[in-house]
């Protein structure tokens, strides 16, 4: 039989043929099912599935950020019957060429959590990487401890809220060293220049940020070392969350993504986050939060969450796939 293969961009009515591709992807923690819609509807991200003959075989949604230079592709899969013949690598290779082809395209980038092959490391290099911490909790515990610790922590930061724009002032020093010290916005696994064409990209899905950093604290003229502990620093922290449908043996997943390194005010961001969450009814859920891999003060992460009845991921394949996420790039200019 002759194989005839060609790239497509995606269609709502190619849903459930794409869902059927792999049933089994990201330890069931596979975020399509939610994201499929709003890939399709989004502005800056076009989908494209492989087809075998009549047959879709693959699925990969490209994200274009950063004034188009970069192309950040998801949500990657190919199927199972399929594996091992270098589809996957000419699919990629076809979409890296329609997009450089309209004039702007200079890199592709992708975000990995376990380490890949060194045929990979020959093209892509690694421009970033945050730590992950896994944690597993069900709702119902956690609403026992909430009604207690919510009216106290309320009181702990009059200041901290929720953003309905993203601060420009946060893209340049003395904040942008302070908030994001690896040169990426990295939030839902897209990582983001420092750049204001990004700023309305940032909210992706459903994404909600929230931070307890303000103006003031900007002000003083010693900031340009950066945090310090003395009077005049930089305090507070960003976080961005975003929460969506698991699969198989979850009800939920949270990607908790934390900016900053001043963790005394930890345990407000955890309650605005968690009382979210809370909201949509879920029970089962799994947390992941990403911290720069020198942010201080992690126990302070753990102990805030062990108040509200949630335990760290100790072992397992999530806990073993799941330990940083690493930024790689690759040059597509040529």
């Amino acid at each position: 039989m002759d194989y005839v293969y060609r790239l497509r961009e995606t269609t709502p009515e190619d849903k459930q043929a794409v869902l059927e591709i792999h049933k089994n992807v990201y330890d069931g923690l596979d975020y399509l099912p939610d994201y499929y819609d709003h890939f399709q509807t989004s502005d800056h991200v076009t989908p494209y599935i492989y087809m075998e003959n009549d047959k879709i075989i693959a699925y990969l949604a490209c994200c274009v950020v950063d004034n188009g230079e970069t192309i950040v592709t998801r949500a990657g899969r190919v199927s199972p019957s399929r594996q091992g013949r270098h589809l996957y690598g000419h699919f990629i290779s076809e979409i890296e060429t329609v997009q450089r082809a309209g004039g702007k395209t200079k890199r592709h980038a992708l975000v990995k959590s376990t380490t890949p092959s060194n045929s990979f490391l020959k093209t892509y290099k690694p421009v970033a990487a945050k730590a992950i911490h896994m944690y597993e909790y069900a709702n119902s515990d956690v609403s026992i401890k909430m009604t207690e610790l919510m009216s106290k922590l309320s009181k702990l930061n009059s200041h901290a809220k929720a953003l309905e724009t993203f601060p420009v002032a946060f893209l340049q020093s003395p904040y942008s060293k302070y908030l994001f010290p690896e040169g990426r916005i990295l939030v839902d696994w897209v990582p983001f220049r420092l750049l204001p064409a990004n700023i309305p990209l940032l909210k992706g899905r459903d994404t909600v940020f929230y931070s307890d950093i303000t103006s003031e604290t900007a002000r003083v003229d010693d900031l340009k070392n950066g945090h310090t502990d003395e009077t005049g620093r930089i305090q507070g922290l960003l976080s961005a969350c975003t929460i969506f449908k698991a699969h198989h043996d979850l009800d939920l997943s949270c990607n908790l993504d934390i900016f900053g390194l001043d963790f005394r005010s930890i345990e407000n961001h955890i309650s605005f986050h968690l009382q979210r969450i809370y909201d949509t009814g879920m029970d089962h859920v799994n947390l992941r939060v990403y911290t720069s891999k020198t942010a201080c003060d992690i126990s302070l992460l753990h102990s805030t969450l062990e108040q509200f009845g949630i335990q760290a991921v100790t072992n397992g394949t999530r806990k073993e796939q799941y330990i940083e996420q690493v930024v790689y790039e690759k040059d597509i200019s040529n």
